[in-house]
């Protein structure tokens, strides 16, 4: 919420799902204007699109007979990427993994700003001839006969085997891209922190909060609350106040950047083992002795990890969901004050029954 006006009203950043969404309610019309008959408009067609290809996809996870019509269940990740076999030609390219083959991933692209998709293939073909330069020079053998899961999570893989070890490097790179907007964006927080806290004049405050969802106080008495609230519950766990403090830490720098790139490109980085990067920094560099801090040291790594790695989990498409909610009450004109009080009271609710 403190970033929405930055973001939404002044950058415009895009929210390609934000966008479509909009796109798909001001297409349909009203009750009075329908027609049944008219079943093949664009959006009808798009619609019947949809079916023919979710159905039998979704029938597959559900029906074990019922017939794989676009071989979901081979050689493919849950998400919809196609794991390149061992036998595919491509796989003569060593740094290839997987590559994804839904098309709503193309659809998302075509809403992406093109220096985004510049950048997007310019570092991804980059990072392939690297990878194997390296492999003629001796490194990365064993991924010769790995398939592309395997190649991402096996004993030898792209992210974690030198020379490059490319999981450091994306997440030294993805906290960087969290905390340039943070530095970017140090006068407006400066600023709604001296008016939360009275530090300016009522009418330069009520300049500042137009057109926000609530009062920048709520907003930072709502942030301090939670980080305390998160503190404490991970000290109940066993961590000391410096490693629960880490906790709400890591949120903050891995989903800002990811809400931005979710908002860039309609995806997201799923990746558990970028979380703990901040407890290996700050806390523990090495294992702890055991029995001294043990449990501690095991709910930061395995609860950080999953803070990070995917919107449904531990609640963190909550950023994003927050953020697109914004993108389309800006291109529909829906208040914004409404929009945060949804998401408040979905946020007070959604969580307790995904525990149930």
């Amino acid at each position: 919420t403190l970033f929405r006006k930055d973001w939404i009203d002044m950058e415009r950043i895009p929210f390609p799902q934000a966008t479509a969404a909009s796109e798909i309610m001001t297409r349909i019309p009203p009750l009075t204007e329908r027609n049944p008959s008219k079943l093949f408009t664009p959006f009808g067609i798009g619609i019947i699109l949809g079916i023919v290809f979710q159905l039998p996809i979704l029938l597959t996870y559900f029906l074990p007979w019922f017939p794989d019509i676009y071989s979901w269940r081979t050689d493919t990740c849950g998400h919809g990427a196609y794991l390149m076999p061992t036998t595919s030609w491509m796989m003569a390219i060593v740094g290839i993994t997987n590559t994804d083959k839904h098309p709503l991933v193309l659809a998302c692209m075509y809403l992406a700003p093109l220096n985004i998709l510049f950048n997007v293939w310019f570092w991804y073909f980059v990072y392939l001839v690297l990878m194997q330069a390296a492999y003629v020079m001796g490194n990365y053998t064993g991924l010769a006969t790995e398939n592309g899961c395997c190649r991402t999570w096996g004993g030898e893989s792209v992210r974690f085997s030198p020379p490059f070890k490319w999981e450091a490097f994306s997440t030294g790179a993805w906290m960087a891209l969290s905390i340039s907007y943070l530095i970017l964006g140090r006068k407006f927080l400066l600023n709604s922190l001296k008016a939360a806290f009275g530090r300016l004049s009522p009418d330069r405050v009520a300049e500042l909060e137009k057109g926000e969802p609530t009062s920048y106080r709520t907003v930072w008495m709502l942030l301090i609350a939670t980080t305390i609230g998160m503190t404490a519950i991970s000290m109940s766990a066993g961590m000391n106040i410096a490693a629960g403090l880490v906790m709400p830490l890591t949120i903050l720098l891995f989903w800002l950047g990811q809400a931005r790139i979710w908002g860039m490109t309609g995806t997201y980085i799923r990746s558990a083992e970028h979380g703990n990067a901040l407890y290996r920094l700050l806390i523990w560099p090495t294992a702890p002795v055991p029995q001294a801090d043990m449990a501690g040291y095991y709910f930061a790594a395995y609860i950080s990890e999953f803070h990070i790695d995917a919107p449904e989990n531990q609640n963190g498409g909550a950023i994003l969901a927050a953020f697109s909610s914004y993108r389309v009450a800006n291109l529909t004109g829906v208040s914004n004050r409404s929009v945060f009080k949804v998401l408040m009271v979905t946020q007070l609710i959604v969580p307790i029954f995904a525990i149930f």
